[in-house]
């Protein structure tokens, strides 16, 4: 006797935050790109905007977070059936009505979270676990630059409220806190004023309101908060990832050779080939002296170009002790720093292909010593290289131009 088989339905995600990623996946980026204006422009009435700027990264797991935190997991929902209808996209509301249908029929597992984002519930919770696990050991908490958000620092804002806590220096610095995440933190300072001492919010956008909430437990003389830091704010703050510390750059027409041509604002450059040029051409600099932390873009190709920065218009970009780079040809990318000296030599890092265009990211945090270089590819960034030293003048950011090979600033 032949046993029946039953035909299997594809699995179907069994949370919301699952499911409204996969609903937004399926989007064409043209549809996600509708979507996330109407996320700007015209929510739902009841339901207010979700800013611009954190909204510029187009990726449907970004949309997904942004929506948990405005609106929570069921607004979320109704403003994504919402949009998805208002933008004519029936087929995907249709799909999503659907599998909403099925869960509410089934038994509703525990709220689970899209990994390794920083955002959401579950990692926040963790977060605020181990806080309690280690309030009277706990001095000292860097998270610099992780992606925390407002939803992020309220959590950890409900474990320092805890008497135990007895943490002395909170760094949040480039965490993407707005107004809306400093007030629990300042809530948090006034329920348990007698321990916090340095708290570090620089490079956020707290706005007017989050400075006056916070300042004002600077000045309670019964809260032990004595250094507050939160300049480098703005709004562009919020964005993720290293784009937090974007900078506007421009070539210095001064260091550009006679044969370097710049254009478009002195943000382009090429290199050409003229009658009696020497071989060598230095380096041409941006005209920006930075010390504090900073992040830029640069794409070229085809070709080769050096890529770093520098204390002084450099022999060799990369061959002194005044100079840090990356080389990259069509076929090898390689770290370089004072390879003038017999005992230094070039770190291959990446053998590639060739291709028609590169892009390469350049993260400096000049305090720290940090000088980071990425690879910009479809998927993401691409850790290439990190240098350490002991910055002690302004650094410029530096490109050693190969012939006819044109390079953009991004």
């Amino acid at each position: 006797m032949e046993r029946k088989t039953e035909e299997r339905r594809p699995a179907v995600p069994q949370d919301i935050p699952s499911l409204l990623l996969t609903c937004l996946d399926d989007l064409e980026m043209s549809d996600l790109e509708r979507f996330n204006f109407h996320l700007n422009h015209g929510p739902p009435p009841g339901y207010n905007p979700i800013p611009k700027s954190r909204l510029e990264e187009l990726k449907s797991m970004k949309s997904v977070n942004e929506m948990l935190e405005y609106y929570g997991r069921e607004g979320a929902v109704k403003v994504t059936l919402y949009i998805l209808e208002k933008a004519d996209l029936n087929e995907q509301a249709k799909s999503l009505r659907t599998e909403m249908d099925s869960m509410d029929s089934q038994p509703q597992p525990p709220p689970a979270v899209i990994q390794h984002d920083p955002t959401l519930r579950a990692v926040q919770e963790t977060l605020k676990a181990k806080l309690r696990q280690k309030y009277e050991q706990l001095r000292e908490l860097d998270l610099r630059s992780n992606d925390l958000l407002d939803s992020g620092v309220t959590a950890l804002s409900a474990g320092l409220e805890v008497p135990l806590c007895k943490l002395q220096k909170l760094g949040l610095s480039g965490c993407g806190v707005t107004e809306r995440g400093c007030h629990p933190l300042a809530s948090a300072l006034q329920s348990n004023p007698s321990h916090l001492i340095e708290l570090d919010l620089s490079y956020n956008h707290p706005g007017d309101l989050g400075v006056k909430a916070l300042s004002a437990r600077l000045e309670d003389p019964g809260c032990t908060l004595e250094k507050l830091s939160l300049d480098h704010d703005g709004e562009w703050r919020i964005k993720s990832g290293m784009h937090k510390y974007g900078c506007h750059l421009t070539l210095d027409p001064n260091t550009a050779a006679p044969n370097v041509v710049l254009s478009e604002g002195n943000r382009n450059a090429v290199r050409e080939k003229r009658d009696g040029d020497r071989q060598y051409t230095p380096p041409v600099l941006c005209k920006e002296a930075l010390t504090d932390r900073h992040y830029w873009e640069v794409e070229w190709g085809p070709g080769s170009l050096d890529v770093g920065v520098t204390y002084q218009i450099p022999i060799g970009l990369g061959e002194d002790d005044q100079s840090w780079a990356i080389t990259s040809d069509p076929q090898v990318i390689m770290a370089i720093h004072n390879i003038n000296k017999k005992e230094n030599k070039a770190i291959t890092l990446m053998k590639h292909k060739p291709q028609l265009k590169y892009r390469v990211g350049v993260y400096l945090d000049w305090p720290t010593g940090i000088l980071a270089f990425y690879k910009i590819s479809s998927k993401g960034p691409i850790h290439l290289h990190t240098f350490h030293a002991t910055f002690t003048k302004p650094l410029y950011p530096a490109f050693a131009l190969s012939m006819n090979v044109p390079m953009t600033l991004c």
